[in-house]
């Protein structure tokens, strides 16, 4: 099969193909047969394992680009995100679970909490009619904790702060308001060290 490469992430080691039957792809650099990295723009080949997923990935030819931000490559991934629903938001986040070092745009940070926060409810509705202990609710709040955290962090880089800045919360008053603030700020239209702006 023929692609191109949408993006790659060193810190992850993994990125997307986007297939000439425009479907995407998700492949680790284990799959790279080449000596260089892969860089966004390449048109590849690659294979789909018995369970669909890429293997052999060789370069066909290099791109012809060299501002990623305004390719349209780039643009049409955000295009495609333009389009999503809150659930779509929330599947995004939970696929990077533990991914504390690439960028997210506000829609995504706000929409992932929307969905955790009508599901947790939902949960607890549902246990507190049938009379029982909150023991799903709990779980799922558990399970929730370390995308929650990450996406958080992900919101920070997107406006040049560091993750760690979410202990501000931790000041009592003034520090949830400038949290809150900081989640609000819209993208930071700028490369910075956790790579492309998310918007």
């Amino acid at each position: 099969m023929k692609g191109t490469i949408l993006n790659y992430s060193t810190q992850n080691q993994t990125g997307e193909i986007l297939s000439e039957e425009q479907l995407q792809y998700t492949f680790s650099i284990t799959d790279w047969f080449e000596t260089v990295q892969p860089t966004i723009g390449t048109t590849v080949n690659f294979e789909l394992d018995a369970n669909g997923l890429v293997t052999k990935i060789t370069a066909i030819t290099q791109p012809v680009f060299t501002n990623v931000s305004n390719t349209p490559l780039q643009k049409q991934q955000h295009n495609e995100e333009d389009n999503y629903n809150m659930f779509n938001w929330f599947v995004k986040c939970l696929k990077n679970y533990a991914n504390f070092k690439d960028r997210a745009r506000r829609k995504e940070y706000w929409l992932f909490t929307l969905v955790y926060s009508l599901i947790s409810l939902g949960l607890l509705i549902i246990e507190i009619i049938l009379w029982s202990y909150p023991i799903i609710t709990i779980l799922f709040i558990l399970a929730m904790i370390i995308p929650s955290y990450s996406v958080l962090a992900r919101r920070l880089h997107d406006i040049n702060k560091s993750g760690w800045a979410m202990f501000i919360s931790m000041i009592p008053i003034v520090g949830g308001i400038i949290l809150l603030v900081w989640l609000c700020t819209e993208t930071k239209n700028e490369d910075n060290q956790w790579g492309k702006p998310a918007k």
